[in-house]
């Protein structure tokens, strides 16, 4: 009888927890995730999540995500090879990296193949074990996020950083030491550069261990010497938009101006092409920025191909194979797969400055860039005396973005109650500012319009 009664007990005890846990869960959803930094539902989350509720939260970001893990090997993992050896899968014809990355060049005419990868290696940095197996000092340290940014983001403040810390590395040579083995696997097998994501988080690491500007400067600088050294000028900087980092670039010029692309949330493409267009004022100045891919059969696809036309960065997409709208792909590109490039970094023209594009119900968000000789100067390739003076040229794009906006209610892009209605925009040579010397006529091509007009 003791027993029954134990068994029920356990069981009524089991229905119990999972009810908690799914209203939790419900709650979470519906008031934590949409409250604001401060209010009393992040307050009390923040205390379940710090405090009670602190294995759980170790064991879903363990379970169900990647955030919680931390770099264990440098060699590739099981989903690349088929044995600890990639040398020995090789011989015994079982896939690996190298094999892969051959196929992808050779079967398939791809340039170039990059890896992904954290700045301090991956989400949660590196694993103790590794360290000990390879002589690394591995320290943990946990993240202090600022006030600024818990506003932007609170849950900051019960990620995986925070709650259980990250393994970091914090003496030049320990970092160089770090990045020659993780990066020297990748070329073995073929790899020719790396996204290094996760950069921005750094700054938040740095209390008690010299501060976040000067951790950033010995992660950037010691990533950014073995990249010279391994993979040359193949290095795109992604999630670095944290000054520390932004302004200790010496080499890789490639900088992500953006949050990521989501197909799937129809109110973050025209948000996608604001925040890209007005970072670009500042990022343009320090590098070249990247717009971030795209699918060419999204609803908004056409929006991201003419933005990034114009952007000046480089133009690449997500499809799946054999999922592409080849028409709108052929706009892009010229017959061998090359991009015509613009010269420097697509930015708002000076009439959008101070506009509000997507919410004021009346603007558009133009967009403008040059292309060769802005300044009139002859490039050296005019003829063989090399005195002729070409005329400048340039692009202007005009987007209607209106519709959606960041909340600091959802802490992301929301749809306004009312789809957007046309908006009309003046559309002048000097909105970009390379022709606003020249007073001359000025011949202007419209690509929706197929036409060409000459205008004062």
């Amino acid at each position: 009888l003791a027993g029954r009664v134990s068994l029920q007990l356990r069981r009524a005890f089991a229905v119990l927890a999972a009810a908690a846990s799914r209203g939790l869960q419900r709650w979470y959803e519906r008031v934590v995730s949409r409250s604001r930094y401060g209010s009393l539902p992040v307050r009390v989350w923040t205390l379940l999540a710090t405090r009670l509720l602190r294995s759980t939260m170790e064991e879903y970001y363990e379970s169900e995500t990647d955030f919680g893990r931390q770099l264990g090997a440098f060699a590739p993992n099981r989903k690349f090879e088929a044995s600890a050896s990639g040398e020995a899968a090789e011989r015994a014809g079982g896939p690996t990296l190298a094999r892969l990355v051959r196929e992808l060049k050779q079967r398939h005419g791809v340039r170039y193949v990059y890896a992904w990868h954290a700045l301090h290696g991956y989400w949660r940095g590196v694993a103790a074990s590794l360290g000990a197996a390879e002589g690394l000092e591995v320290q943990q340290v946990f993240a202090r996020p600022s006030a600024h940014l818990q506003r932007v983001e609170p849950q900051v403040r019960w990620d995986a950083m925070t709650l259980f810390g990250t393994g970091l590395l914090l003496s030049r040579p320990q970092l160089d030491a770090f990045f020659a083995r993780l990066h020297a696997p990748l070329a073995a097998a073929g790899v020719d550069g790396v996204k290094v994501d996760v950069q921005s988080g750094l700054a938040s690491l740095g209390g008690g261990v010299g501060g976040g500007p000067s951790l950033a400067a010995r992660y950037v600088g010691a990533l950014e010497a073995s990249v010279a050294t391994t993979f040359g000028p193949h290095l795109i900087h992604c999630m670095c938009h944290s000054t520390e980092n932004l302004y200790r670039y010496t080499h890789g010029s490639l900088l992500r101006a953006s949050d990521d692309f989501y197909p799937s949330r129809p109110a973050s493409h025209t948000m996608h092409i604001v925040n890209v267009g007005y970072n670009s004022l500042l990022l343009g100045e320090l590098g070249v920025p990247d717009w971030d891919m795209f699918t060419s059969l999204n609803e908004a696809a056409s929006l991201h191909a003419a933005a990034r036309a114009i952007s000046g960065g480089p133009v690449y997409v997500s499809d799946a194979p054999g999922q592409h709208d080849v028409a709108l792909l052929r706009k892009l590109v010229l017959p061998d797969g090359a991009t015509l490039r613009a010269a420097a970094a697509g930015r708002p023209t000076r009439d959008c400055l101070f506009a509000d594009v997507t919410s004021d119900g009346v603007s558009a968000l133009k967009l403008w860039n040059y292309n060769g000789n802005h300044n009139g100067e002859c490039n050296g390739e005019c003829n063989g005396a090399g005195t002729a003076r070409l005329p400048p040229n340039a692009v202007v794009g005009a987007f209607n973005v209106q519709g959606a906006r960041w909340d600091f209610e959802t802490h992301g892009p929301v749809a306004a109650a009312q789809p957007p209605q046309p908006v009309s925009a003046l559309v002048r040579p000097h909105d970009a500012d390379c022709l606003r010397p020249h007073g001359g006529r000025f011949a202007v091509w419209s690509h929706l319009g197929s036409r060409l007009e000459g205008l004062p």
